[in-house]
């Protein structure tokens, strides 16, 4: 395995993490539908959104790393935060981050999770304690500064409610989730995409949560 070089640079803005979700999600939306002939990318392995995510943050001005699947434990590790005895069970340490961005200088920043289409509450707040929980382990030593959780949802219209309303009351009932969950301990913002509409009433849109320790 190479060794992997780690120098000092110029240091990229949370927003523009959280803008760069957005982004590689939107390209992963498009890019899908023109390999698929027209097929959402609801309907797509929900890595491919994982790896254009990945893309999007890397292509961000500024020195950074970016890995993909990582190993949660070690990432922990890694950023300073491993304490002696049992860890948090919702850090669900034996798992894999989706994404996890590095500073430059070696250390862990963020940690990412990618939903695609999530359904239910359970989905979303399963990485929403996951990344609440590993902020908070040894937060005066770790590197470890802020997580993000992206997501594509989409929906159809119907006579009752329009595909647009649907997808902003989903982006808006995600966003309420995590402070129902979690807002207790970290400050959440959200990020979202315009929502993009088709002929058959069919609507769609991408979205991030910023989430910061308090």
């Amino acid at each position: 395995m190479p060794i992997r070089t780690f120098v000092m640079g110029r240091q990229i803005s949370k927003e523009s993490c959280a803008e760069a979700v957005i982004k590689g999600i939107k390209k992963a939306q498009r890019n899908y539908e023109q390999w698929s002939g027209g097929d959402w990318v609801w309907t797509a392995a929900e890595y491919m959104l994982t790896v254009y995510v990945a893309k999007e943050i890397y292509a961000i001005d500024g020195t950074k790393y970016v890995t993909i699947e990582h190993n949660v434990l070690q990432a922990i590790n890694d950023a300073g935060a491993i304490a002696p005895g049992p860890k948090p069970k919702n850090a669900r340490v034996r798992g894999r981050f989706d994404i996890l961005l590095w500073w430059a200088s070696e250390y862990p920043r963020a940690v990412v999770e990618i939903k695609n289409q999530p359904y239910g509450s359970d989905v979303c707040t399963k990485d929403f304690n996951r990344i609440d929980e590993v902020l908070r382990i040894r937060k005066e030593e770790s590197s470890l500064e802020f997580g993000m959780f992206g997501f594509y949802t989409s929906a159809i219209g119907n006579c009752e409610k329009s595909a647009t309303d649907k997808v902003v009351n989903k982006i808006r009932n995600i966003k309420q989730l995590a402070i129902d969950t979690i807002g207790r301990n970290c400050k959440i913002k959200l990020f979202h995409s315009k929502i993009y509409t088709d002929k058959h009433e069919s609507a769609w849109a991408a979205g991030c949560l910023l989430i910061e320790r308090r």
